[in-house]
């Protein structure tokens, strides 16, 4: 993962932040997301969230592909 460590959450943490913000949000639709907007990275099988991306993508400041 190129940024600091810290600005990476797993998907867990990342659904708890989208659901804490009342935007209804299943584990399926964070990894649709994540792949369409580039929200994360899959590594070792496991896929990990930018935060900083997440909360651009919250704001609809983020478009996908």
């Amino acid at each position: 993962m190129e940024q600091k460590k810290e600005n990476w959450i797993n998907t867990n943490r990342a659904i708890e932040i989208l659901v804490g913000s009342g935007i209804h949000c299943t584990r399926t639709s964070l990894l649709t997301w994540a792949e369409k907007y580039q929200l994360g990275k899959k590594v070792g099988g496991r896929w990990y969230i930018e935060k900083d991306r997440l909360q651009d993508f919250m704001k609809g400041k983020v478009d996908g592909n």
